[in-house]
């Protein structure tokens, strides 16, 4: 607002105004750069451009479709996916979440990180589509590799937590993110997907990098990176997941 009144001050610097009288044209030039300034300043401050971004933050309801959508084309380097619902790994949403990603170049591994009682239906419905997928791109070895483990194991928060990492070890230096949600009616949905329902989030929470939840994320993912016969790893990794979970307790 003071930038507004210093550009219209500015503007009429030499003209006589009936409550001000006249305003010497000496101040023109530095009153309309000033309040060109100050508006410039204001602007950029409303959007956000000159303040630090919160680690933790909410992702609208109306936008998690689109976000997820998006981050299957822009996503630099790794994607991770632990413990996530398949309902938007299924064909015809495969299209639009998984399959941007597998033809990206820029993003060079996608791993699945997943409950062993969704092994059936991932072969029956998701690995199919991924194979079809790089076929078609003519790849001589896959870039998704995904591992089943027994997550339902885990106590006292059994297939609780469900979360995707994007841009980690990213070529281009992009900072990583993750999008956090969880296996609750005040989270998920059930959306029909081939003539069964499926979940699929309907609340998300983006977590940057730079706070100790997005560390511990980051090690949960390490952690379940692995083969699933390996129970030391496993039990290195039920213990993260325990800690995890109680950052949103």
């Amino acid at each position: 607002m003071f930038g507004a009144l210093l550009i219209l001050l500015g503007l009429t610097a030499g003209l006589k105004l009936p409550t001000v009288g006249t305003i010497a044209a000496f101040y023109r030039r530095p009153a309309v750069i000033l309040g060109v300034g100050l508006v410039l300043l204001a602007i950029l401050v409303e959007r956000g451009l000159l303040v630090s971004k919160p680690y933790i933050e909410e992702i609208p309801r109306q936008q998690i479709q689109a976000a997820g959508r998006s981050h299957g084309k822009i996503c630099d380097g790794e994607m991770h996916w632990l413990n996530v619902p398949l309902g938007r790994c299924i064909p015809p949403h495969f299209d639009d979440f998984v399959k941007p990603a597998i033809s990206d170049e820029n993003v060079t591994r996608i791993v699945f990180m997943l409950d062993q009682t969704v092994k059936p239906a991932w072969n029956r419905s998701v690995q199919p589509a991924i194979d079809e997928t790089e076929r078609s791109l003519k790849r001589v070895r896959s870039k998704v590799t995904v591992l089943f483990h027994d997550l339902k194991s885990v106590k006292p928060v059994p297939r609780n937590m469900a979360f995707r990492m994007i841009n980690v070890n990213s070529p281009k230096g992009r900072k990583p993110e993750a999008h956090v949600f969880f296996y609750d009616e005040s989270w998920m949905t059930k959306n029909p997907v081939i003539g069964r329902e499926e979940l699929m989030p309907k609340r998300m929470m983006k977590v940057n990098p730079g706070c100790e939840l997005f560390a511990e994320l980051h090690l949960l993912c390490e952690s379940y990176c692995f083969q699933a016969d390996d129970q030391n790893q496993d039990l290195a990794g039920a213990g993260t997941l325990l800690k995890v979970s109680g950052a949103f307790n």
